[in-house]
């Protein structure tokens, strides 16, 4: 992020055991956009010593919880400040007829477009990629690490009392919620402004919750497949206004996205998350089908997990193969005949969590089996969704590049 500074003006400013009104706090976000603050005030020695003695507060008439602050350092021509919550949020009791976010390592949107464009409390909500991205997309490796402005969102068409600010951000952040599915990690949302007929800030939540690094690893969804986000994004929104559904989703989501995380350091360790996911989203699926599998609900509690993986494969989808395109595991279920595909992927994920020296595994074994549980995650979430369209099979990982494509099996008819 850009080290650009900007001022605000407040109305008091407790720091130290002084007060100070009628204040001006320079702001800015680092390289991690974190918020910082400084106030450009003259101390002596001990004035420097005492300000770290206890938390800065900021109080104002537009700051209904007002800032609590950390000071962090200081010279004699201010103090650093840190905020203790982000982000920091702004009422100025105005209409709300339009609003934009800004994302941090967000998803492309797509080969050939500027734009998509979503459904959003009855208005339309612009998904819009920053001209810049061209540049880091083309060398990804370059900015793996790095925290981007990479995409902003613009709702027009709305006309809001400013009582119906949370609903309205609570619609934003659910819309960040999608995009780490999409992604396969955390979207950095922040700096949501509100604005009235005539352009006046009515809110602002200044600051960025967390993010990812802008390079994960690939899923799911590839640049071409952007033009179908926003139709899927509709069918989420509506699963999502189940409670319990969307706490399934979320944990769910959740765990796939550490997992992709994970799998920077530690395919073991990846592959144990994306299990976890499993262990979240399976059992959901089974409470539904309970009737159809001919299984009391103890029955199926008492199942080992591996069987429940399966019956809840064949209650989504006819002709699920964990292990099409996973050429070393394949192999390995020819030499221990005793097991298929979902009891050697339990294996794996037991033996990694419970290591024994006498587990036997080369690398290629498990990335395979991290890549073929990602997938059953992925599958079973557009299943809750209800989407039975194209995706990239992330189960490819050599030969030529395969675009999405039609799932290597059949949908059974939505149930749930």
């Amino acid at each position: 992020m850009p080290s650009r500074k900007f001022e605000m003006d407040f109305q008091s400013l407790s720091l130290g055991g002084k007060e100070y009104s009628d204040i001006t706090l320079e702001y800015w976000f680092d390289e991690h956009a974190e918020l910082r603050f400084r106030f450009n005030v003259d101390l002596d020695p001990i004035e420097k010593l005492q300000v770290h003695d206890s938390l800065a507060k900021i109080v104002d008439r537009n700051v209904p919880d007002g800032i609590s602050l950390i000071p962090i350092g200081g010279d004699s021509g201010g103090v650093l400040m840190l905020p203790t919550i982000a982000p920091v949020v702004f009422d100025f009791n105005r209409k709300i007829c339009r609003v934009e976010a800004v994302f941090l390592n967000s998803p492309s949107s797509g080969w050939g477009r500027d734009e998509l464009r979503f459904n959003c409390m009855g208005a339309e909500m612009r998904y819009r990629e920053y001209s810049s991205c061209k540049e880091f997309k083309e060398n990804k490796r370059g900015y793996a690490r790095d925290t981007l402005a990479t995409s902003s969102v613009l709702i027009e068409g709305l006309s809001y009392q400013t009582s119906k600010r949370d609903e309205i951000v609570r619609e934003v952040r659910n819309f960040s919620s999608f995009l780490a599915f999409v992604r396969g990690g955390l979207c950095g949302l922040g700096n949501i402004v509100g604005r009235d007929e005539n352009g006046e800030v009515s809110f602002a939540y200044l600051g960025f919750g967390p993010t990812d690094p802008f390079f994960v690893e690939s899923g799911w969804c590839d640049e071409d497949l952007m033009g179908a986000v926003p139709a899927l994004f509709d069918k989420y929104r509506q699963e999502m206004k189940d409670e319990e559904r969307a706490g399934i989703i979320r944990r769910t989501v959740n765990f796939y996205r550490a997992s992709n995380r994970a799998r920077e350091s530690s395919t073991s360790v990846a592959l144990v998350a994306s299990y976890a996911a499993l262990e979240t989203i399976v059992p959901y699926l089974l409470s539904k089908s309970e009737l159809l599998a001919g299984l009391s609900a103890n029955e199926v509690k008492s199942l080992p997990f591996s069987s429940k993986i399966r019956m809840a494969s064949d209650f989504v989808a006819s002709g699920i193969e964990p292990f099409q395109h996973c050429i070393k595991l394949s192999e390995r279920l020819l030499s221990q005949t005793e097991m298929d595909a979902f009891e050697l992927l339990a294996y794996f994920r037991n033996k990694t969590t419970h290591y024994k020296k006498s587990f036997r595994y080369d690398g290629m074994e498990m990335l395979e089996a991290w890549q073929a549980t990602q997938w059953l995650c992925e599958i079973f979430i557009f299943y809750l969704l209800g989407y039975d369209g194209k995706f990239s099979d992330r189960r490819r990982y050599g030969g030529w590049k395969v675009w999405s494509e039609e799932p290597p099996f059949k949908w059974k008819l939505r149930l749930l």
